[in-house]
């Protein structure tokens, strides 16, 4: 079964580059028009999405005629006291200093560890993919988050790379070829990236 991973278009947190993770704010007004000027596929039928609306507002103007299925395991990661906050704002913060020289990997303080957070998206994917699967889907669509996408491609996706090399771009991703048969722990083979304006080749 083929899947595409798509990242939401720009928020106005993303223009910011800030720390955006369980805050539900919409797309930027240049994050859709980013999205309209793609080309529209309305030959989906549905698509998974987390349950923030930045998801959903992309998948309604990338995929008009879908059914949007939200997925709270989809979710971005709960950044706690660092939601919406920027590491220039940080730099003289002692929590934010001692999380990144731990590679990011500690929990959050008031949010969610490294592994939790894979854990929980890893399982809401593998969960909707099979489910797809055994209905008979030939392909599918989600579009989530850009931490969601590196934690599923970091622990399930062949080649194996670092997590932080499956980082992508707002309204870019991946399409995987999804195994359900292999009883290997990795049941996605990588058939290409997609770079924003390149999606619609998918």
């Amino acid at each position: 079964m083929r899947i595409t991973l798509l990242r939401h278009a720009k928020t106005q947190g993303n223009l910011e580059m800030r720390y955006v993770g369980r805050t539900d704010e919409p797309l930027s007004q240049e994050g859709i028009s980013f999205a309209e000027a793609l080309e529209a596929d309305t030959s989906v039928k549905r698509v998974f999405t987390s349950a923030l609306l930045r998801t959903k507002q992309t998948a309604l103007l990338l995929f008009p005629r879908a059914e949007i299925i939200p997925l709270k395991g989809l979710n971005e990661m709960d950044f706690g006291v660092f939601e919406g906050r920027s590491a220039m704002e940080m730099v003289q913060d002692k929590d934010y200093q001692a999380w990144v020289d731990q590679g990011c990997e500690s929990a959050c303080p008031g949010g969610e560890s490294m592994e939790s957070f894979t854990m929980r998206c890893t399982a809401a994917f593998l969960e909707a993919a099979s489910q797809a699967a055994k209905e008979g889907s030939t392909s599918e669509v989600f579009v989530t988050h850009g931490g969601v996408i590196m934690a599923i491609m970091g622990t399930l996706a062949l080649p194996i790379k670092p997590r932080i090399n499956w980082m992508a771009a707002n309204c870019g991703g991946f399409a995987v070829d999804y195994n359900k048969e292999t009883r290997e722990e990795r049941p996605l083979r990588v058939l290409k990236s997609i770079r924003d304006r390149e999606w619609g080749s998918i």
